[in-house]
C-alpha cells in the first residue's frame, strides 16, 4: 500500500479503530477468567463482553496494541511506514513523522511491531536444500558496559563485541540454461549459481554442536539436505538431515562461492539494513532487527505486506511489557 492509498483508506482515528474491529471480529477471542469463546460487542463501552461470566475486553487486549496509550492511528501509521519500504525505518524518524514528544514510546513501538514480525515467521520453516552457517554481528551490551581501557576487551569470534548468529537460508542450484534465460530477460548478469528462496537467522549464545542442533531443529525441517563449511559445530546435524559438507582448507572463497553464497549475501544485507539504522545494536534486541530483515526478506515479491502485517498483529501473543524499561533503565 502506497502513501496515497493509505491517507485514503484510513484518514482519521475512526477508521482504523473500525477496521481493527473487523479483523478481532474475525479472530476467535478466549475469555481470560472461564475459558469461553463467545462473546458480543458493546457499543456503549467500545468493548467486547463474555456471554457466560461478563468479563469485558477491550479491542487492543490480547493484541500487539495491548497496554499502549497510543491511538489507532498512530499504529497504523507505524505499520504503514515500517512496512512500505524495503528498508528499515529508525525511532526518530518515525516519532518525527508521528510528531510524539517521547522518544521511548516510539521506540518500544517499533520494537513490538519487530516482534509481531518474528512470531510470524516462527510459524513456517525451511525445507528442501538449506545452506547453514554461523555470522558475527558488532553489537554493544548495555547491562554489560565494555571497558576498553581496563584490557578486558578480546580480540575475534571471542570478542564481547561479536553476537553470533545462526542464518539459514533455503537456496537450489540453478542450472546454465535457466541462469542465461533469466540473465537475457532482466539484463542483469548472475554471479551466483544458486536461486533464493526463503531465509531465517537466530541469535545463539555459542558455537557448540549441540547448539547449532538444537537452532536447526526449530526451523528446518527433518530430512532436508543441508550444506555447510564442513566445521565441527555442524557434526551432529547428521542425525536429522543430510548434511552435504564441502571444506577447501584455505580457499574460503571458493567455498563461499559455489556452496554458501546466499547465507553470506543476506547477513551482509541485514548488517546493511541495521547500519542505516544504528552505528550499533544493544546484543538483547539484536533478534529483533534480524526479524524485521527476514520478514520482509520472505515476502519481497508480496504486494499486501501492510494488511498481512496487521493481520499478524492482531494474533500477536505479548511478550514485552516491562522488559524494555528494565532493561535500559528508566
Amino acid at each position: 500500500m502506497n502513501l496515497v492509498d493509505f491517507i485514503k483508506d484510513f484518514p482519521d482515528e475512526e477508521s482504523c479503530k473500525l477496521h481493527f474491529k473487523g479483523l478481532r471480529d474475525a479472530q476467535v477471542k478466549i475469555c481470560p477468567k472461564c475459558g469461553c469463546t463467545e462473546y458480543y460487542w458493546k457499543n456503549d463501552k467500545e468493548m467486547y463482553e463474555c456471554k457466560r461470566c461478563h468479563y469485558r475486553m477491550s479491542l487492543k487486549k490480547g493484541t500487539v496494541m495491548e497496554h499502549s496509550q497510543l491511538t489507532f492511528r498512530d499504529w497504523y501509521v507505524a505499520f504503514h511506514l515500517m512496512s512500505s519500504t524495503k528498508k528499515s525505518i529508525s525511532a526518530c524518524e518515525l516519532q518525527r513523522q508521528l510528531n510524539k514528544s517521547c522518544y521511548r514510546t516510539v521506540w518500544e513501538l517499533t520494537q513490538k511491531i519487530r516482534d509481531v514480525m518474528g512470531q510470524r515467521d516462527e510459524n513456517y520453516t525451511l525445507s528442501n536444500e538449506v545452506e547453514i552457517d554461523e555470522m558475527f554481528f558488532e553489537t554493544t551490551c548495555l547491562t554489560a558496559p565494555i571497558k576498553k581501557s581496563s584490557g578486558r576487551l578480546k580480540r575475534g569470534v571471542g570478542s564481547q563485541q561479536q553476537t553470533k548468529v545462526l542464518v539459514m537460508a533455503e537456496s537450489v542450484p540453478v542450472d546454465d540454461e535457466t541462469r542465461e534465460a533469466k540473465e537475457k530477460k532482466s539484463g542483469k548478469k548472475y554471479r551466483v549459481k544458486k536461486s533464493i528462496g526463503h531465509i531465517k537467522m537466530s541469535v545463539i549464545g555459542d558455537l557448540k554442536s549441540e547448539t547449532i542442533k538444537e537452532e536447526a531443529s526449530k526451523s528446518i525441517e527433518e530430512g532436508s539436505k543441508v550444506a555447510s563449511d564442513g566445521t565441527n559445530s555442524h557434526v551432529k546435524l547428521t542425525s536429522k538431515y543430510e548434511l552435504d559438507s564441502k571444506n577447501e582448507g584455505n580457499n574460503v572463497s571458493e567455498v563461499v562461492k559455489e556452496h554458501l553464497p546466499w547465507v553470506h549475501i543476506v547477513a551482509g544485507k541485514c548488517k546493511k539494513m541495521i547500519a542505516g539504522i544504528h552505528d550499533q545494536v544493544e546484543r538483547f534486541f539484536l533478534q529483533l532487527y534480524l526479524n524485521e530483515f527476514c520478514y520482509k526478506f520472505n515476502r519481497r515479491f508480496f504486494d499486501d505486506l501492510f494488511p498481512r502485517l496487521l493481520v499478524a498483529a492482531v494474533s500477536y501473543k505479548p511478550r514485552f511489557r516491562h522488559n524494555f524499561r528494565k532493561l535500559v533503565g528508566n
